[in-house]
């Protein structure tokens, strides 16, 4: 029997299912938009958080990432996490397992994208064999090396090309005794330092010390050390025949060089009376005295001088100077009566410079422009933060991208990250044991048991990778699969090469 529909009762259905469907839209919307915005439910305190997002990346990749035990994706890979104390951990089968144990803040960015898996069986094999070298040094991103041999009368530059790691090639070249001063003398004595390479990897400073019997004896008579005579010599891997004497273009007594730019013509150079001055090589062109009373210097990139410098009245200044300024900046001055050390280092990060003084165990760290006149200058210096080493500082360095400061003593060191403003504890390393940057993130040292040692910048993933002698140079490969390693065993006379391969397929 047909029964006609109530009209009313209709138009309430529909409202009632149409008015559901907009709210389930809303609310929908209202979540998705909330997860957008990085908050999330957290069903153990029945709060509403907002969450931190932590990026993540591994070498090598398709490492599997866990959080708090919770399996994620693999490298590369991010998430939320929500706020406070977390352990995230990397694992890939062939490799030791990779963990870190942070604290996560709300609303921020972390980016664990620097994890370096070290393989479980580790594979290093033997390049080449060195006779009697005086010093030996890798250019940077492991593409080269160069040492320098004594083994016979005349000393030689023995130039390795690392490019292709299954075929390297060497080469000696006989330095031009015409021109490395000290060999017209049967009884002197000879020392070689290769202070540097500039960032191509074509050129290298090498600091040539030698001493006459007559320096020497004059220095027994007087119980002192004998100091020597000091050239400075660019050597040229492209053509290793030219080699120039630095000390006698400039003719000025040269107590430190470095190059500036990557054409190995330009340098700044420290003379023995403290004035710093920028150097052309190819026309013997010096400048006036950029700064003056130095007691020492570092370069950043091409142009930026970090100094600490004494005057006549016996206080000292930190300062900068860049290339096109009319006079350096004094970041921080010290009085007279003040003796503690100090130490200077200027970077970029993020945009913006950074300036790092320590004054005894005392950090201070500038962020902004440099500033290049006295009002800047004021406006630079209120933009500052300070943290207590706790002990004198004894050396100071920066990452090579500027996001880590590393202080350290002689019996350990401690880290700031600049882009999470923290420190790291205090880490432990046997008594004067030097630190160097293997990256932009890990650091390496020689530990007592003659190993070469790899860990993070806050002293996190500490690892033993392979035999190596303290004083001697390692470098990561510019592909970052190999880390080149030297090593001389105990009573030989040869130093060997090593590569250590980092990932398990090579």
């Amino acid at each position: 029997m047909y029964h006609r529909r109530n009209h009313k009762k209709e138009v309430v259905r529909r409202t009632f299912v149409y008015a559901i469907m907009t709210i389930t839209t809303f609310v929908l919307l209202f979540i998705l938009m909330f997860r957008m915005l990085g908050y999330r439910l957290d069903l153990t305190r029945h709060t509403i958080e907002q969450t931190g997002l932590v990026q993540y990346d591994s070498f090598p990749r398709s490492a599997l990432v866990s959080v708090d035990g919770m399996n994620l994706e693999v490298t590369r890979t991010k998430n939320t996490v929500l706020p406070g104390p977390h352990t995230f951990r990397m694992t890939l089968k062939g490799y030791q397992s990779w963990q870190k144990n942070m604290t996560i803040k709300s609303d921020t960015v972390t980016q664990l994208n620097y994890a370096r898996l070290i393989p479980e069986q580790k594979k290093v094999s033997t390049m080449h064999e060195f006779a009697q070298l005086s010093a030996v040094k890798f250019a940077p991103a492991g593409q080269y090396v160069l040492g320098i041999s004594t083994q016979h009368a005349t000393p030689a530059a023995v130039w390795g090309d690392l490019r292709d790691v299954k075929n390297p090639k060497f080469t000696s070249q006989a330095l031009d005794k015409s021109v490395v001063k000290g060999y017209d003398h049967a009884e002197t004595t000879h020392a070689f330092v290769i202070s540097e390479w500039d960032t191509s990897g074509r050129f290298a400073l090498v600091k040539h010390t030698y001493t006459t019997k007559e320096q020497a004896d004059a220095a027994a008579s007087k119980q002192t050390t004998a100091t020597g005579s000091v050239q400075w010599l660019r050597l040229d891997r492209e053509h290793p025949t030219e080699l120039v004497d630095v000390t006698q273009v400039v003719g000025l007594d040269v107590q430190y060089a470095s190059f500036s730019g990557t054409n190995g013509n330009d340098m700044y150079i420290l003379q023995s009376n403290g004035d710093v001055r920028s150097v052309r090589v190819a026309d013997a062109t010096i400048s006036r005295p950029l700064i003056q009373g130095v007691q020492s210097f570092t370069m950043y990139g091409n142009d930026t001088l970090a100094y600490v410098a004494a005057a006549q009245d016996g206080h000292r200044d930190a300062g900068v100077w860049k290339k096109g300024w009319k006079t350096p900046q004094v970041i921080r001055t010290l009085s007279a009566a003040e003796s503690a050390p100090v130490h200077i280092r200027v970077s970029h990060y993020f945009h913006k410079d950074t300036v790092v003084v320590s004054v005894g165990a005392h950090v201070t760290m500038y962020r902004g422009k440099l500033p290049e006149d006295r009002e800047a200058l004021q406006r630079f210096l209120k933009n500052s933060r300070t943290f207590d080493f706790g002990r004198p500082v004894a050396k100071m360095t920066m990452s090579n991208n500027g996001r880590f400061i590393v202080v350290n003593d002689q019996t350990g060191y401690m880290s700031y990250d600049i882009e999470r403003l923290s420190r790291s504890s205090y880490i432990s390393l046997p008594n004067g044991t030097p630190l160097a940057w293997l990256d932009e993130f890990h650091l390496w040292h020689v530990d007592q048991s003659g190993s070469l040692v790899m860990q993070e910048f806050d002293g996190a993933n500490h690892s033993q990778l392979t035999p190596a002698t303290a004083g001697l140079d390692a470098v990561l490969s510019r592909d970052e699969k190999y880390i080149f390693v030297l090593l001389k065993p105990a009573g030989a006379e040869t130093v060997k090469l090593q590569q250590l391969s980092m990932t398990i397929n090579e």
